[in-house]
């Protein structure tokens, strides 16, 4: 079993070698980009598997490990289309191209606990873990995070509920604020996506006024990309004869 070797680990290329199963075929033989579905299909096993991903950029040799109680699922947020669930490999992918990078795993039951043990100790190996420290804590961490952009970061609910003594957080974890904090799951990836959270929005029309407790919000209820918000904040829209206000 994997856990009798863990302490024998010394680096990530070292973990990448106890692989159970690796992928590197976006490619066919004569060059092109392969479709999805083939590619799908491949993986198809790795369905409601659990493990341990080792995600590596065979150019700049930038590694990042992550864990899942269902490897397909996470194969496809990772690299399907629009849904790259790490902000650094998807500016790589675009950069470098999908092809240039492999997915490998190491089955295993206890994914989570072994994910954390291996990121504190093998660190340095991966360069695409580093702004997003919240992996090496699990499920468990919670980020306090302020419209300025600025978080704070704590390794359980109770140390969210002492330090702030408020019981009622556990209710607002990734939800809309009108105030100056928000509790999130992950620490956003810039100040436009905190936007989603801190801002409200009021919506004008000829004899209509309604509001949203975010853009996002807004966004979802009439059909429209938050960006046609955010352009024409205080504008008419003339498509819809709305005006949209957002409030801080």
């Amino acid at each position: 079993m994997f856990i009798k070797n863990l302490n024998n680990i010394k680096s990530a290329d070292n973990l990448i070698e106890l692989s159970d199963f690796k992928f590197n075929k976006f490619m066919n033989s004569d060059g092109k980009i392969r479709s999805w579905s083939c590619i799908l299909n491949d993986i198809k096993d790795l369905k409601s598997k659990k493990g341990i991903y080792i995600i590596v950029n065979k150019v700049s040799g930038k590694k990042y490990i992550g864990s899942s109680n269902n490897l397909y699922r996470r194969f496809c947020e990772h690299f399907l289309h629009d849904k790259f669930r790490n902000i650094r490999i998807r500016e790589d992918i675009e950069k470098f191209g999908i092809c240039k990078f492999e997915f490998n795993i190491i089955f295993t039951e206890n994914y989570l606990k072994e994910e954390s043990l291996l990121l504190v100790s093998l660190i340095k190996d991966f360069k695409y873990n580093k702004r997003f420290s919240h992996h090496i804590l699990g499920d468990k961490v919670i980020y306090a995070t302020s419209i300025s952009g600025e978080y704070k970061k704590f390794l359980s609910l109770k140390e969210v509920l002492d330090f702030y003594k408020n019981r009622n957080i556990k209710n607002k974890i990734n939800k809309s604020s009108t105030g100056k904090l928000v509790f999130l799951s992950e620490c956003p990836w810039s100040n436009k996506d905190l936007r989603n959270y801190f801002y409200k929005v009021k919506v004008l029309g000829d004899n209509y006024s309604k509001s949203f407790r975010s853009v996002k919000e807004a966004s979802n209820y009439y059909g429209i990309h938050q960006s046609t918000i955010y352009r024409n904040e205080g504008k008419w829209i003339k498509k819809l004869d709305l005006k949209f206000i957002s409030k801080n």
